[in-house]
């Protein structure tokens, strides 16, 4: 008989078919939050090359915001929203009391626009590390299959026992498949964020000394 998986999800159990299934949902939402977080996340790396060549092209900050227009950049909205509270200070407002602000201000943006990069990560690390357990149980329960067909035909023959252990390898294999593009791919969008996290910190830091020269 030619193996196929549609076969041995005929052949399995209700609990059996309930794992192969939740893994296969697994695997499909693993993938729907790669392509989504690969599209984002090289989505952010271009605007966030295309802001800084136009902030470092501009004499001044006025200007920055106008000639990025409607540009979605995580820079962009670090800059704005830090230009926007620095200019809204009273003049009287001390030098010190100034750096604070402003350096309250940039943190708080730009971990807001971190956890908007770090978002669905946790979905794939919670992939990564449970559907090989799943996985595992399915297997567990196909070999308990086997030996229960065992006892009751008597026999431990190919044919009696194939089932159940074609059964607990595809449960197995389906487990892997989900995780390891969820390992993968998670490591990848870890290092790229990482990389962007170093940037945006290098440009609020560039940002705060512009700005208290500019007082």
């Amino acid at each position: 008989m030619e193996f196929s998986i549609a076969n041995v999800f005929s052949h399995a159990d209700f609990f059996g078919k309930f794992i192969m299934i939740f893994l296969l949902g697994m695997s499909i939402v693993s993938w729907g939050v790669i392509i989504q977080k690969f599209l984002y996340l090289r989505n952010v790396s271009q605007m966030n090359d295309r802001f800084l060549d136009i902030f470092w092209s501009n004499q001044s900050l006025s200007k920055v915001t106008s000639s990025a227009g409607s540009m979605s950049a995580p820079l962009l909205d670090v800059f704005r929203v830090t230009h926007k509270n620095f200019q809204a200070l009273p003049q009287e407002t001390a030098s010190d009391e100034k750096v604070a602000y402003v350096e309250r201000i940039v943190r708080a943006e730009s971990m807001a626009k971190v956890r908007d990069m770090e978002s669905s990560l946790s979905t794939l690390a919670i992939i990564a590390s449970s559907a090989p357990y799943i996985g595992l149980l399915g297997t567990v329960w196909g070999i308990i299959r086997s030996f229960h067909t065992i006892g009751a035909m008597r026999s431990a023959s190919l044919a009696v026992v194939a089932p159940g252990l074609s059964e607990a390898l595809v449960a197995t294999a389906l487990g892997l498949f989900a995780a390891i593009p969820a390992v993968m791919f998670y490591n990848v969008f870890a290092a790229r964020i990482k990389q962007q996290v170093s940037i945006m910190e290098s440009f609020a830091d560039e940002l705060m000394a512009i700005l208290m020269r500019k007082q």
